[in-house]
């Protein structure tokens, strides 16, 4: 899958799967905000734990459990603006993560602006606008005590 917007760190997902992955039946675990620092160029920060289960067709079982691959991805949206996150639960499957150029950033019209959305399957949903996203931590395996893990 090709990125439309550039990823800071997208290569250590591109490592773990070979591509940049599909967010499709991912589970939402953290949702994390942060205002500016004053000392930093970064405005409003959102971080985002996500646990993505991808499925192993050619090298069968990954981690002894249906064929699957579990990471916990650590995505960071800087610049945060226009914020609307909907239905957070226990579970927040989503249909996907839709990432796009969206122009110029309203709050900071030197930056590009991505616009960033959580399609839900079930749970949470939302959209905002972000100047820049990174890959802040990609780790393999299931969540502890995670929805999946049953």
């Amino acid at each position: 899958m090709n990125l439309p917007v550039e990823v800071l760190g997208s290569e250590k997902l591109v490592a773990s799967f070979g591509s940049w992955p599909s967010f499709h039946d991912s589970e939402i675990l953290s949702v994390h905000l942060d205002r500016a620092d004053n000392e930093s160029d970064a405005g409003p920060m959102l971080t985002i734990q996500f646990h993505l289960v991808q499925g192993c067709a050619n090298t069968g079982h990954v981690d002894g459990v249906r064929g699957e691959s579990n990471t916990l991805v650590t995505l960071a949206f800087v610049n945060i603006t226009d914020l609307q996150l909907f239905a957070f639960n226990h579970q927040n499957a989503i249909f996907d993560l839709v990432l796009s150029d969206d122009g110029v950033h309203p709050d900071t019209p030197n930056l590009r602006a991505i616009r960033v959305g959580l399609q839900a399957s079930y749970g949470a949903s939302g959209s905002w606008l972000c100047s820049s996203i990174r890959v802040l931590e990609v780790i393999s395996g299931r969540p502890p005590g995670g929805v999946t893990e049953q």
